[in-house]
């Protein structure tokens, strides 16, 4: 086989800290980056792209922050400075504004989204965009938690689940 079969895993710094020439955040769905999503769908390449992290690490850490310990041990988990980080949503904002605007393209969002906890949310995204997938790594923790729901969800969606 010649030439790429996947692009990515396109890491979370993209969207939170690349910065353009001019010094300010280059946003996921800056369209000086449309050219690689059009051509990665045009020559069938899927992205695996991972935007974010837990909403959590973009919270508050406070004792109602269910992952205080884990940014406690790993202070380089810490999205709250809204001075040098996005908000978890807007990042999400951005990231699905780009993946509409490239229905050609096979998107894979690397543990589903961060959207584990909410399956509802992705499944509509889901449904709204055919070309995107999405893979399960490191959300065991939030499908413990809704095993009906998680059931259902992997078996509606069994075919574009990794």
């Amino acid at each position: 086989m010649a030439g790429a079969v996947g692009l990515g895993e396109i890491m979370k710094d993209l969207g939170m800290q690349v910065r353009k020439a001019d010094g300010s955040r280059l946003a996921l769905d800056d369209p000086e980056l449309d050219p690689i999503w059009s051509t990665a769908g045009r020559l069938r390449i899927p992205v695996l792209i991972h935007v974010a992290d837990p909403a959590e690490f973009f919270e508050p850490l406070d004792y109602t922050n269910e992952r205080w310990l884990e940014q406690a041990l790993y202070p380089g988990r810490r999205y709250q400075d809204r001075s040098r980080f996005p908000s978890f949503e807007t990042l999400i904002a951005e990231r699905d504004r780009m993946l509409a605007r490239h229905p050609g393209t096979t998107f894979v969002l690397a543990h589903l989204g961060w959207h584990a906890h909410d399956l509802a949310r992705l499944g509509a995204l889901m449904d709204r965009l055919p070309n995107l997938h999405a893979e399960m790594g490191a959300v065991l923790y939030d499908l413990g938690r809704q095993p009906r729901t998680a059931r259902a969800f992997f078996l509606k969606y069994q075919d574009r689940l990794l």
